[in-house]
């Protein structure tokens, strides 16, 4: 199964080790991970929230469709740009029915990652050796547009590393 990962403009921009062991993950959980076509993307987030998406229609929306429609999944490591992708394209496309229609193909393949590596790859992960506490924070868009699953499979993933360490 091909996974499309959807790397964000915070990664892309800033954080560009993340999209690596983002690959790393999914290809570990057994996929094959690739990262999307060339040059820069956005879940056009911003634009969207200031209302702004009808001009946005053209650029990153109609870019993620012929980057990613090729895969069986696109895993966003983001929770708002994964709920952007997976709840709202459908309103910046409600006038085009090509459009609508190729989206429609898309939405159910978008993933958030921990949702994908919990619910889809039902990853079995083996932490690394890690001493502290850990803080986990249910991202506002991933609850609001994703809905509770996504934090219930990130809960899942933290619960595997807390009965790994328990057993050292």
């Amino acid at each position: 199964m091909r996974v499309g990962l959807f790397v964000t403009c915070l990664i892309d921009l800033m954080r560009p080790e993340i999209g690596f062991s983002v690959i790393k993950l999914i290809e570990r959980a057994g996929f094959e991970g690739r990262g999307a076509a060339s040059g820069r993307r956005a879940a056009d987030n911003p634009a969207y929230n200031s209302g702004r998406a009808p001009h946005r229609r053209a650029i990153s929306p109609k870019k993620t469709l012929r980057e990613f429609e090729q895969f069986d999944y696109v895993v966003v490591p983001s929770g708002s740009c994964g709920g952007m992708i997976r709840a709202h394209y459908g309103d910046l496309f409600r006038d085009d029915p090509e459009l609508m229609g190729r989206y429609g193909r898309l939405q159910p393949k978008v993933f958030e990652l921990t949702e994908f590596l919990a619910s889809v790859a039902k990853a079995e992960l083996k932490p690394g050796p890690f001493e502290g506490p850990v803080t986990y924070h249910d991202s506002c868009s991933g609850l609001r547009e994703l809905g509770r699953e996504g934090a219930a499979a990130a809960r899942r993933l933290l619960a595997q590393g807390r009965r790994a360490g328990e057993t050292r």
